[in-house]
């Protein structure tokens, strides 16, 4: 941990944040939003679940 590495680390955190919450209000401001939001995660999830079960 030398040099500039743990201060970058440090100042990518707030950035971050910022980032998932410029993605997170509309899900929940917006119902529809949200909903539509729950089913593409229902469905990665239900498909890799299932791509899962075939490559065992």
């Amino acid at each position: 941990m030398h040099g500039l590495f743990p201060k970058k680390v440090t100042d990518a955190v707030p950035d971050a944040l910022s980032d998932h919450e410029k993605l997170s209000m509309p899900l929940l401001e917006d119902e529809e939003t949200g909903r539509q939001f729950a089913m593409l995660i229902l469905k990665l999830l239900a498909g890799r679940s299932s791509r899962d079960l075939r490559t065992e």
